[in-house]
């Protein structure tokens, strides 16, 4: 019994150790990527090995900030300063974190059940030739309408922050998009097999 506890603390031990042992990507697209050593490469890529111990490579214009275990933030952005529009790091930081938050909270599950009926059931009633078009339709129309403001989820400090606002903003906008060609997606196959199974009979 002695050795199963020694065994089990022993590897609670070793997972809080490789755990606490990562170091984080922080992407400009708001995501963040688990990585093990790093180092820059050149001023141009960051190399690093994967969770799983794979090598792989980055291009430094794709991050915000290296997190390493620590707690320590390298920033790795850089302000454009011969570009006009370019976000300052503070600017930046606050775009980055408004993906961030999007991503982690922002659903959008009737865009996707909108798809599912819509190329669905005009897989059935419709020739399945023009489907295609109703569900490329539909998923540019999603892409053209905003998210209604009280979907947003913004915390109060980030409520008159135009820069979160916009990266929150777009992130939900890719989403809404992402769940369109989701259903739209789900929606052809259950038409399609429905139209092959009305026909053969």
């Amino acid at each position: 019994m002695k050795i199963v506890k020694f065994l089990v603390s022993f590897i609670l031990v070793l997972a809080a150790f490789f755990v606490k042992a990562q170091n984080t990507l922080w992407l400009t697209n708001g995501k963040k990527i688990e990585i093990g050593e790093y180092k820059f490469a050149n001023k141009d890529f960051i190399t690093y090995k994967s969770l799983k111990n794979k090598s792989k490579s980055i291009e430094t214009y794709e991050v915000f900030s290296l997190i390493e275990n620590n707690g320590n933030e390298i920033v790795v952005y850089k302000q454009d300063t011969t570009y006009q529009g370019a976000f300052s790091i503070l600017e930046m930081r606050a775009f980055v974190q408004g993906q961030t938050d999007a991503n982690k909270n922002f659903k959008s599950p009737l865009i996707t059940a909108g798809g599912i009926v819509l190329a669905g059931a005009s897989s059935v009633v419709i020739n399945p030739v023009f489907i295609i078009l109703v569900s490329g339709a539909y998923c540019t129309t999603i892409g053209l309408t905003k998210t209604s403001e009280k979907k947003l989820t913004i915390p109060l400090e980030y409520k008159n922050n135009e820069h979160y606002l916009l990266g929150y903003k777009k992130e939900c906008k890719h989403k809404r998009i992402k769940s369109a060609i989701l259903g739209s997606g789900i929606g052809l196959v259950v038409g399609f097999t429905t139209f092959a199974l009305i026909n053969k009979n």
